[in-house]
């Protein structure tokens, strides 16, 4: 008798043991798998709304800026000045009005650090001054460069950001129309900002380690990376070079058609996350990489922790059940010694 009431305990110890175990490990399953989902998206909302972020930041920043060009292009009196200007290069050391603006253009550059240069480009003499006026070559005709064209023949306000690979540098540009009272052109009158604000802007842009913040062009050329040798002529497609890399030309589609996304991509044999967002100011695209395995290395963290803390918690859970099955089990022990103790009279 004493054997089955053993028996007995021990089956309920096993059944219960079985059936916790069962449980918990559906629920680490489960949770598991929402974990995974729950941290890669949250990664992705993270970048996203970082990369949203600084682009309007830096939209805000450059339209700030762009307000200097539009405020001299208002002036009556530079509109008057190069309704006369009609020799090339002339010299107009002496000249009242000439020597104003330059002196304006100058103290514009000294109080802003992020302006490098305030600029006239005359369409009557094709000249292009600024405070460095005497440094530009005498075959340097303002009305052949394509900015001041492009500028001309929209009739609108233009930036222009490019990497310029002879100076191995980022040229930003705003330039602003002229007119004068009948809509006949005067001219450009410009701005050129410091690339460093812009950079320093987006290298600043790191959301963990393996992040690669970089600005691209509309048709996906490089205009800023953390690796200078990217800038030389190369595009967000060249970045595809081994087999098995895929995502980059759908993202590039994406890109055309969308203001701001994340795609999944791979890269070199890496699962990236690549999220971007339009900088309407600069007619550009920032675009930041995140590591998919970076991602998943805080879920393993936050795994490992989940587990121990089951673990704890399965061990309490049995020994409760110990304990439950012996305290239920004995008034059945006491039943059965009774009945036996009855068969035996």
């Amino acid at each position: 008798m004493t054997k089955g009431r053993f028996k007995l305990k021990y089956k309920m110890m096993v059944a219960l043991g079985t059936l916790t175990t069962a449980i918990f490990a559906v629920f680490i399953a489960l949770n598991d798998s929402h974990m995974r989902a729950s941290l890669l998206e949250e990664a992705m909302n993270n970048t996203l709304s970082r990369i949203e972020s600084s682009s309007h930041a830096i939209d805000g920043f450059f339209n700030d800026k762009t307000k200097v060009a539009w405020a001299i292009s208002r002036n009556p009196t530079l509109k008057a000045w190069l309704a006369t200007d009609t020799v090339h290069r002339q010299d107009h050391t002496g000249d009242p009005v000439f020597e104003k603006f330059m002196t304006q253009f100058a103290d514009i550059m000294e109080s802003d650090s992020d302006i490098q240069d305030v600029f006239i480009a005359s369409v009557r003499s094709g000249t292009y001054y600024d405070t460095g006026f005497d440094y530009m070559g005498t075959d340097y005709v303002v009305t052949e460069r394509p900015w001041f064209r492009d500028v001309m023949a929209s009739g609108e306000p233009t930036t222009v950001v490019q990497y310029d690979l002879f100076r191995r540098e980022l040229v930003i540009s705003y330039n602003h129309p002229m007119y004068d009272e009948d809509g006949a052109p005067l001219g450009v009158v410009g701005v050129d900002m410091n690339p460093a604000t812009l950079k320093d802007e987006i290298d600043r842009l790191m959301v963990y380690e393996s992040s690669v913040p970089m600005l691209i062009d509309r048709n996906g050329i490089f205009l800023h990376h953390p690796d200078e040798s990217m800038l030389l002529e190369r595009s967000l497609s060249d970045i595809s070079t081994h087999d098995g890399d895929h995502g980059v030309e759908e993202l590039m589609a994406e890109m055309a058609v969308d203001e701001t996304g994340i795609a999944e991509v791979i890269v070199g044999g890496r699962n990236l996350f690549m999220a971007y967002h339009v900088i309407e100011s600069l007619d550009a695209t920032l675009v930041m990489t995140v590591s998919r395995n970076e991602i998943l290395a805080r879920y393993q963290e936050v795994a490992r922790e989940s587990t121990v803390l089951v673990a704890v918690s399965l061990l309490a859970l049995l020994v409760v059940l110990v304990l439950y099955t012996h305290r239920t089990t004995r008034p059945i022990e006491m039943m059965a010694n009774l009945c036996g103790t009855f068969v035996k009279d």
